[in-house]
């Protein structure tokens, strides 16, 4: 069998279904909408120089879906909303004398200004003091040495030097 030019065709036909099938499909699970949850508002502080309210409420959002068949809550998430509005005639009666001198006067307003950077000490560089009596050899160049490395190096020949001496006096000292 020579199956190089063998061809399969296939043909889809779409049909509404009958009132018998129809019947036997499960019913559509609808998940529902975004359940939003909104807080009352509270007063949060009066600014009575402002003429001002400042207020905050908790907005709670639900969300739902489908797990294992089911509507259940997926997601909740809970968001604080603040707002300031005009005082009413009642709450402004209730504010104190503005220009009672016990009444606290409103907040500076002024930009403060920036504070001034911070300074950092600055270093010098201060060559190390030859060691007395002690052999210095020079180290091998490798073609990228710096002052800070030579100092480096003649700081560690002196403190192994140091530590010498130091080791012979104590050496000396328990004898």
């Amino acid at each position: 069998m020579d199956y190089k030019n063998a061809r399969t065709s296939i043909e889809f036909k779409t049909r509404a279904l009958t009132e018998h099938e129809s019947a036997q499909c499960p019913a559509p699970i609808n998940v529902p909408p975004p359940q939003v949850l909104e807080g009352d508002w509270e007063t949060t502080s009066t600014l009575c120089y402002l003429g001002v309210v400042r207020q905050m409420r908790e907005v709670t959002t639900i969300e739902f879906g489908l797990v294992n068949g089911e509507v259940v809550e997926t997601n909740r998430t809970v968001v604080k909303e603040y707002r300031d509005r005009t005082m009413n005639e009642d709450e402004l009666a209730a504010c104190p004398d503005r220009e009672d001198p016990t009444v606290e006067p409103p907040p500076d307003t002024k930009p403060k200004p920036d504070p001034e950077p911070v300074k950092m000490p600055t270093q010098t560089k201060v060559p190390a003091a030859p060691a007395p009596k002690a052999q210095v050899q020079q180290l091998p160049r490798t073609g990228s040495s710096s002052t800070t490395a030579a100092l480096l190096a003649s700081g560690l020949l002196v403190a192994g030097i140091g530590s010498l001496a130091a080791s012979r006096r104590l050496r000396r000292a328990q004898r």
